[in-house]
């Protein structure tokens, strides 16, 4: 289905994939508190008010955004080992078989799953 794309439906399947690996890695990582950029920029603030005149602007904006970047990343890594090492069926086997909705298979009246055909020819 993927391989007709034009150059922004590649670009559409491409920021789908990362929107659901970073989804899943802040899921995943749910038990850590996962710092929002409004409550990020709170901190920012609250380090300028606390320790402004030892701390220029610039270093506290420079590490806020590193942070921020450092974020993004681990949940995309997360979220990426996730989908890429069976996370899906881990999850339902600890969770009692509930799957997410996104992830329901589609089954003939016969009992195989839609479109099994096309994948087991792709493999």
């Amino acid at each position: 289905m993927t391989k007709n794309l034009n150059w922004r439906g590649k670009l559409i399947n491409a920021i789908s994939q990362y929107r659901m690996y970073y989804d899943k890695g802040i899921s995943v990582l749910a038990i850590i508190r996962n710092m929002e950029i409004t409550d990020l920029g709170i901190l920012m603030a609250v380090c300028k008010y606390l320790f402004g005149d030892h701390i220029s602007t610039s270093t506290i904006i420079i590490i806020g955004a590193c942070y921020w970047v450092i974020n993004v990343c681990v949940n995309l890594s997360v979220g990426f080992f996730f989908e890429k090492n069976n996370g899906w069926e881990i999850e339902a086997e600890v969770f009692g078989k509930r799957v997410s909705p996104g992830r329901t298979i589609l089954v003939n009246p016969d009992g195989t799953p839609y479109g099994a055909e096309e994948i087991r020819n792709v493999k």
